[in-house]
């Protein structure tokens, strides 16, 4: 859940409105894991469906959830990063003449190297290559080092929605796939299968 979770935070910063389709309920329940999709859903703020999609339950519920939220769309908050960071994505996006949302920008100074900012420097010229060498350099300067601050960022608040959502078993059950993957990886059984 998530590591699933970690994606919905990305579509967060895009300002649409979002509904997560919480799918293999039914794995989960096998597992033994509870999931309180209520909590869960007020602590995320956005509407969460479970869904057994390979049984095509809860489909019309997911349906019903999309068409409300286009009725009414709210842009839910993700997590939030530090103000220095926040700092240097106004000043790039002036650099930009305000032509590109913040969330390209944040994607911009994280992805060193990446596409982003080879799509942005083509876009805007080598003016702003320079900009977003400097906006690293002063983030950096302030202990905000780039590798790793995403996920770091990310998971933290993954992890705090998530607290007293979901309720693991003291023992988790040994399901069939357990009992195969016990013969399949058995370092003569398996060799010999």
């Amino acid at each position: 859940l998530e590591r699933n979770l970690y994606l919905m935070t990305q579509v967060l910063e895009l300002g649409v409105p979002v509904v997560v389709a919480l799918n293999m309920m039914d794995v989960a329940q096998a597992q033994g894991l509870t999931i309180d999709v209520d909590k869960l859903s007020q602590q995320l703020g956005v509407p969460i469906v479970p869904l057994q999609a390979n049984k095509g339950q809860g489909l019309d519920a997911l349906r019903r959830a999309i068409a409300k939220v286009l009725e009414q769309p709210t842009a839910a908050q993700g997590p939030a990063f530090p103000e220095a960071f926040e700092h240097e994505i106004a000043r790039l996006r002036e650099a930009t003449d305000r032509a590109e949302e913040p969330f390209l920008l944040r994607r911009l100074l994280l992805d060193v190297g990446g596409h982003t900012e080879r799509l942005l420097v083509a876009k805007h010229g080598p003016a702003l290559a320079d900009e977003v060498h400097a906006a690293r350099a002063r983030l950096v300067q302030a202990g905000h080092t780039l590798a790793g601050i995403e996920a770091r960022i990310r998971y933290g608040w993954i992890r705090k929605a998530i607290a007293g959502c979901i309720t693991r078993p003291a023992v988790r059950p040994v399901t069939w796939t357990d009992r195969l993957d016990r013969v399949l990886t058995h370092w003569f059984w398996g060799t010999l299968i």
